[in-house]
């Protein structure tokens, strides 16, 4: 069970990485063909379904009624339990500091700067799940069967 739980903790830091990603992109575009306002794309970020392992999303929310969107934005990222390093949260952190903060072709640079760093991540993330994934799920198994056969 151990060696199952450390496995599917590495694939959710993979997926939660990509859906960042996925997050950056929508930005990007909303930035640059809608140019909304924050409090609108906070709210049709989260009536979407495509970024499920964000969670921090809805607490962005509910923190922007009581503070300006950077401080709800960092604050929404310091309580999501999250299985990305705190390298890659202060990265997601740093965002607070790009939207809305210059005209559209600044923060679409700043978001792609961003991107290309959590592509990095994902990359990683995707090379320690293929390496640890399937030995923390086969050591899983292994310690499981020996328990049993000390215990027979």
């Amino acid at each position: 069970m151990i060696g199952l739980t450390y496995s599917v903790a590495l694939k959710r830091n993979q997926t939660q990485i990509d859906e960042l990603i996925q997050l950056i992109t929508w930005l990007k575009i909303d930035i640059r063909y809608n140019q909304s306002q924050l409090g609108d794309m906070v709210n049709r970020i989260c009536s979407s379904s495509k970024f499920n392992n964000l969670n921090f999303l809805n607490n962005l929310k509910n923190n922007m009624m009581d503070m300006p969107f950077p401080n709800a934005w960092e604050k929404s990222i310091s309580d999501w339990n999250s299985s990305i390093s705190q390298d890659d949260k202060d990265l997601l952190k740093s965002m607070s500091s790009i939207l809305g903060a210059s005209d559209a072709n600044g923060q679409i640079m700043a978001l792609e700067h961003v991107e290309h760093r959590f592509k990095i991540s994902l990359q990683s993330a995707r090379e320690v799940y293929n390496k640890k994934g399937k030995l923390f799920r086969s050591l899983g198994i292994l310690i499981g069967l020996a328990v049993f056969v000390v215990f027979m």
